[in-house]
């Protein structure tokens, strides 16, 4: 019976623990026995400090060697720069490199060109795309060659990452053609051919516990954990995406995936058929959903016992479904599950490995019933006002901001912090419908604003440079986007005035 074990997320590889010889790769890790076999058959050794390194990238060279030494006997490796003197012709490959009778075995048995300009390039990373075209050459496949021509175009590689991906040699961490390989997916490519075994995992779940304040469940035996990041662009300004760290649960099928276009450059070697994606964004729940309200038809969900809010986007069977949690007073949990549909796409409708739709909610549940936020807020709460502009302020170009709102909000120290943010987001469906307004220069202070802090009275609403060119415009653009944050501000008894300051530098003149 397999055990359930539980992992830090910022520790997935301590190095306290080891596998085979190696202290850096843990039994966890998701390459484990593709390691051991390459240590084991003494076609890699590690390094002199006794590691591995499983996650480091590989140059040209050190593959070549890799994949060489494990194909061809050590004698006719020694043999061949003296049977072919001429073989190696690369003008950056200097006399007696190291790796220079692996090259010349490659060259001599068609597995490696090099580039058109006479370059080898030995110390550059390998990509997949490369790298499956000397595991093609290397192992001897039968590839299909037909396969190299997309609408009358040479695609030099496809015959090779069509053919790993048929006999499911592609790790399920190589999310492109480009992808630069790691030493644990090369041992784990070189298991899975030799073999045709792969590495599986030794216990049937795992609990990752984040430092953020929450934590969840997987099935082991079907997600792996890889570090990702997203975009958060809930609304219709693009100056309110964000790029944000984390991780996601993948499951991947042998099989290739392009979009609706159907170019080379657009497809990936594997289908990630469901993946779901845990990240942190340093932004207000209330924030986010008041973004959300005027653009996605969302609905209120309880995750780990907390209410928040869900959309879906996309189309043809394909598409992510996003959950957007409070997690602390200044942060939300986002969670985006990404979902094929075999029923839409019949395409992967019966492809060996490819996770059912029913399968993929049925896990998707699974994962999201365990989910725990431990920090999750108490509940406490406070009003704020936001002023906003009327219909008479902008028909007249007072822009007095004399609308005022009443919003609810967890309650922060920093409430004045809060009351901005929820400013520059804009007034909800409902505030509009009753004739709240604000105006797109008001808005693009959302991305460059950075934090206010008060001193002896004196708010200081601090901005990147970005946002010069609303707060340093002619003298209305100027006062119609200073009008609404003075007023916001001047609600709470300890702000008398507001100064403005560009990355730390207070201001105290402008332009107009």
């Amino acid at each position: 019976m397999r055990r359930s074990i539980s992992i830090a997320l910022l520790t997935l590889l301590p190095a306290s623990a080891a596998f085979a010889a190696f202290p850096d790769v843990p039994s966890e890790y998701p390459y484990a026995e593709g390691i051991a076999y390459v240590q084991e058959q003494n076609i890699v050794s590690g390094y002199p400090d006794g590691t591995y390194l499983p996650n480091r990238m590989v140059n040209r060279a050190e593959f070549t060697k890799i994949i060489i030494a494990s194909r061809y006997a050590k004698p006719a490796i020694d043999a061949c720069l003296r049977q072919h003197p001429d073989a190696l012709r690369f003008r950056d490959v200097p006399v007696g490199s190291w790796y220079a009778p692996f090259l010349c075995m490659a060259v001599t048995g068609k597995i490696i060109g090099g580039y058109p300009d006479g370059t080898f390039r030995g110390a550059g990373t390998i990509n997949f795309a490369e790298a499956a075209k000397i595991f093609a050459g290397g192992f001897a496949l039968r590839t299909d060659d037909s396969l190299g021509t997309v609408y009358g175009e040479s695609v030099w590689y496809r015959p090779s990452t069509m053919k790993l991906a048929q006999m499911d040699a592609i790790p399920s961490t190589v999310d492109r053609n480009d992808h630069p390989v790691t030493r644990g997916e090369m041992a784990e490519m070189i298991y899975r051919l030799q073999t045709g075994q792969k590495s599986t995992p030794s216990e049937s779940s795992r609990t990752v516990s984040d430092p953020a304040g929450f934590s969840f469940t997987y099935p082991a035996d079907i997600f792996l954990v890889v570090p990702s990041s997203d975009t958060v662009a809930v609304g219709a300004d693009v100056s309110k995406e964000r790029k944000v760290n984390g991780i996601r649960l993948v499951h991947a099928a042998p099989v290739e995936h392009c979009d609706l276009s159907g170019l080379p450059e657009h497809c990936t070697p594997l289908t990630r058929d469901s993946t779901i994606g845990f990240f942190v964004v340093p932004e207000f729940y209330s924030v986010l959903k008041n973004l959300a309200q005027p653009w996605q038809r969302e609905t209120e969900m309880q995750v780990g016992g907390v209410t928040g809010f869900t959309f879906t986007s996309g189309a043809e069977g394909e598409g992510n479904v996003y959950i957007f949690l409070p997690l602390t007073d200044r942060s939300t949990l986002m969670i985006v599950r990404s979902f094929i549909s075999e029923d839409t796409n019949l395409a992967y409708k019966g492809v060996s490995g490819f996770l059912p739709i029913a399968e993929q909610e049925k896990v998707s549940k699974q994962v999201l019933d365990s989910l725990t936020l431990q920090s999750a807020p108490a509940g406490a709460t406070t009003q704020v006002k936001l002023f906003f502009f009327s219909e008479k302020d902008r028909k007249e170009a007072t822009y007095q901001a004399s609308f005022p709102v009443t919003r609810t909000t967890p309650k922060s120290e920093r409430i004045a912090d809060a009351a901005l943010r929820l400013l520059f987001a804009g007034p909800t469906t409902d505030e509009q419908n009753q004739g709240a307004r604000t105006m797109p220069e008001l808005s693009a202070l959302a991305s460059p604003y950075i934090s206010v802090s008060v001193k002896d009275g004196t708010a200081y609403v601090n901005f990147h440079k970005e946002a010069l060119e609303h707060l340093n415009a002619v003298a209305g653009i100027q006062h119609m986007v200073k009008a609404p944050i003075e007023a916001t501000l001047k609600q709470f008894p300890t702000i008398k005035q507001v100064q403005y300051a560009i990355d730390g530098k207070v201001y105290t003149e402008w332009g107009a």
